[in-house]
């Protein structure tokens, strides 16, 4: 907790599990940024977008998310970065979902494909709408995509945003980048016994642009 700004080590919320992960994914960040050499970035404060997305006023860019009791964080200094984690869950509604927050073409595809397609379909749009600033409520339609392993594309056939899709461990992560991903992505984990990042051996890498 010292490694935090003292505005974010006494901010208020709602719940004990809602503290936890704003708590782990700010240190998350600030570990991350020091481990691999941005100790000024680590030390400003974070703002706020138009539309709820985080950001150092001049720093690096990184998107955080949290699913169960995971939390996941990508950096970059290339331009801005998006990241999106789920736990591919069998009994959620993934028809009534897709149907609600996809386009109808994605839909109508997704009712064809096995279920762990709609999660990789989620985690590359909410990663895609993260790295732009937008809201998830109405731009998870726009672009539409196919995930058909190993390529990422979209459904008009046109360009899309650097992005890579993972598999872990019966979860998907996806990574989206407005500029480029580096060709040697790599997932890594905090290792408390070492305090430091290591490999993710769990993390298999399935379609990237």
């Amino acid at each position: 907790m010292q490694l935090l700004p003292g505005k974010e080590r006494e901010r208020a919320f709602s719940s004990g599990t809602r503290r936890n992960q704003f708590h782990s994914g700010r240190w998350l960040l600030r570990t991350m940024l020091r481990e691999h050499g941005d100790s000024a970035s680590a030390e400003r404060d974070i703002v706020i977008g138009e539309h709820g997305k985080p950001r150092f006023e001049n720093g690096s860019a990184f998107s955080i998310a949290h699913a169960g009791k995971r939390v996941v964080c990508c950096v970059g200094d290339a331009g801005p970065v998006g990241i999106d984690f789920e736990q591919a869950d069998s009994g959620r509604n993934v028809a009534g979902i897709a149907d609600r927050f996809f386009s109808a073409d994605e839909s109508k595809w997704l009712s064809t494909q096995p279920a762990e397609h709609f999660f990789m379909l989620w985690v590359l749009k909410e990663a895609w709408v993260k790295a732009h600033g937008l809201s998830i409520f109405g731009h998870l339609d726009e672009p539409g995509f196919r995930v058909d392993p190993p390529l990422i594309e979209t459904t008009d056939g046109g360009d899309v945003d650097q992005q890579a899709l993972f598999e872990m461990d019966g979860a998907f992560l996806a990574i989206a980048a407005a500029e480029a991903l580096p060709a040697g992505l790599q997932v890594e984990q905090w290792d408390a016994a070492s305090r430091s990042f290591v490999a993710d051996e769990s993390a298999r890498l399935v379609a990237r642009t």
